[in-house]
């Protein structure tokens, strides 16, 4: 994915990682472990566990914390250098649906604290902000494809409504914060991304809740939608190396996608699972009562690209390893 040499800028650096027992949080604080940064972790472990850290444990603090308690929080803040913003509430549209009001609060919450607390920190020079291929209209996913940064946000997907309104949000405040006061901020909207150590709950990713549903299943998968719906799908592998990239060679108050354009369908990706428990000889249902937001969803990170920003993991390699490591842990 990269090297120490190529990211020494971390070197020492005192890092926080809101929401680093995470997903993709847990991914970026073994990478800056590796890098030689001094990490703090805050997070709340509603979704993140400290197993996914435990071979790192002595060389972090993991702190558990409720970010949107500035009172509890703030100290933790001081005498800091970067952050980066991965606490989040993220769910798959089927459990998204009919929480729209709970999924704007808690992820407005967590995408404003952070920011205010950094600020007062005074210690803080760089935050950046994660949000979401979630902020673009479905009109744009469809007709602009890939999607550039200067896409129509005005009226984000209505199947992720909740999360998506936060996301744009808490852009808009780090814009704020890089305009009106001396931090740099950096916001980085990220596509579908898959891996290792996902959480295949019901409040899982497609892909993870997917796989645990085939090793699961008798007779039938049930999947949301046609199938015809196409997704671009990122290993965290890529997303950890774009964060990287963005923090030490981005340019403050600006908007990267994130996107290593492995566009696929739906169907595509279902099959190829499918051919992985192929021994079960499963039937696939496609439930078309069911939404399936836009048609199509693919970023352009061209701009991203020019920093030197390279996506390495093809798409069925990255499949084959998040479907072992899913099995590994059921």
């Amino acid at each position: 994915m990269t090297n120490k040499q190529e990211y020494s800028f971390f070197q020492d650096k005192k890092v926080i990682v809101t929401g680093g027992a995470g997903f993709i949080g847990s991914h970026l604080v073994k990478k800056l472990v590796l890098l030689g940064s001094k990490v703090t972790i805050l997070d709340n472990f509603s979704r993140g566990s400290q197993d996914t850290l435990k071979e790192i444990l002595s060389n972090i603090k993991l702190i558990n914390t409720d970010l949107r308690d500035e009172n509890k929080s703030q100290k933790y803040f001081d005498n800091q250098e970067i952050v980066f913003n991965l606490a989040a509430l993220n769910t798959g549209v089927d459990y998204d649906l009919g929480r729209t009001e709970v999924m704007f609060e808690d992820n407005m919450l967590l995408q404003m604290m952070p920011l205010r607390m950094a600020k007062k920190s005074n210690s803080v020079k760089k935050f950046i902000q994660v949000s979401s291929a979630s902020v673009y209209s479905s009109n744009a996913m469809d007709n602009q494809v890939p999607t550039p940064e200067d896409a129509d946000i005005s009226n984000p997907e209505p199947s992720k409504l909740g999360y998506a309104l936060a996301k744009k949000m808490g852009e808009n405040l780090a814009s704020w914060y890089n305009e009106n006061t001396s931090l740099d901020t950096y916001s980085v909207r990220f596509i579908n991304v898959y891996g290792e150590n996902d959480n295949f709950d019901d409040k899982g990713h497609f892909i993870p809740v997917m796989v645990r549903k085939f090793i699961e299943a008798k007779k039938k998968v049930n999947i949301f939608g046609s199938g015809n719906q196409k997704r671009s799908f990122m290993h965290v592998e890529d997303a950890v190396s774009a964060l990287l990239t963005v923090a030490e060679k981005g340019v403050p108050g600006e908007v990267y996608n994130v996107d290593s354009n492995n566009e696929k369908s739906i169907k595509e990706v279902v099959n190829l699972i499918n051919d992985y428990f192929s021994s079960k000889e499963l039937i696939l249902n496609f439930d078309r009562s069911k939404p399936e937001g836009s048609k199509r969803r693919m970023l352009d990170s061209s701009k991203l690209k020019k920093l030197g920003w390279i996506p390495k993991v093809g798409f069925e390699d990255g499949l084959n390893k998040t479907v072992k490591d899913i099995e590994g842990r059921i």
